[in-house]
């Protein structure tokens, strides 16, 4: 990643502070976004630290003049952007009860949704293809959702927007790819980031829940960032449109299997099989 200009929203956190982490260890200059300014700079100021090249700013993704005037001053102090990685998300608003179910919900917590998860990568994406298709290559990476491939019982807007979001990435790689440009998304399942490691959250059961389904434990944030710095690196070179599940093989195994083997209460039993 040596000499390339990286944009990346919703980093002062999570996965995206780890992928903005990831991508400057690789030699990348890293344009660390958040609508969190301090959060931003917090992570701004670690990569700095560890010998990186890095900005932070504050970005409201939904903001169309402000993804304008952060792209144009990410090309002015670090250079043209080469990668961006979508990350920022509604992830609040999904998770205050709001977005419990189609019945309940209210028209302004769908269009607030849609417009972070869906109209937000759209307005960055729009922002950074002329310099990549100038270049004749370019690296965007979405963030999206195990919820966009199979729906939750709660979370109906923040489901169609992940939806939305994959189908977009597909979009931009069929249109730029023949440019040089290419589009793909990663699709994490539940990751150990602060707010779910957070009190109140049911780890312990989270962990069960996980290992009767699949032998991987839960995900971190480093470990979906690397597969951020894959794609967006040149060794993802004939790698274009896809959605790359990124949850321990989650999505790979049939919901109602482990009720049936009755696995549940044996890794009950058995904590510290996931330490």
């Amino acid at each position: 990643m040596a000499g390339e200009v990286a944009l990346v929203t919703g980093a002062g956190s999570g996965i995206g502070a780890a992928s903005a982490r990831r991508l400057a260890a690789e030699g990348a200059a890293v344009a660390v976004t958040d609508l969190a300014g301090a959060s931003a700079q917090r992570v701004r100021d670690e990569i700095v630290a560890a010998g990186g090249q890095a900005v932070a700013l504050a970005l409201d993704v939904a903001d169309e003049a402000a993804v304008r005037d952060c792209v144009a001053r990410v090309a002015a102090e670090l250079g043209p952007i080469g990668v961006l990685h979508n990350n920022a998300a509604a992830t609040a608003l999904s998770g205050g009860g709001g977005d419990a179910e189609v019945l309940t919900m209210s028209a302004e917590l769908w269009d607030a949704t849609m417009a972070v998860n869906v109209r937000g990568p759209m307005l960055l994406a729009r922002a950074a293809l002329p310099a990549m298709i100038a270049a004749g290559r370019g690296s965007i990476v979405n963030t999206s959702s195990g919820a966009a491939a199979a729906a939750e019982h709660l979370r109906p807007a923040y489901g169609a927007s992940k939806a939305a979001l994959e189908s977009l990435t597909r979009s931009i790689a069929a249109r730029y790819g023949p440019v040089g440009v290419r589009c793909n998304a990663v699709a994490p399942g539940l990751v150990l980031t602060d707010t779910v490691r957070g009190p109140g959250r049911g780890l312990r059961r989270m962990r069960a829940v996980f290992a009767a389904h699949t032998p991987s434990p839960l995900g971190t944030p480093d470990e979906v960032a690397r597969v951020v710095a894959f794609l967006a690196s040149d060794a993802a070179r004939y790698v274009n449109g896809v959605v790359l599940r990124v949850d321990g093989g989650m999505g790979a195994a049939q919901p109602y299997l482990a009720d049936l083997l009755g696995r549940h209460a044996a890794v009950e039993n058995a904590p510290t099989v996931l330490s």
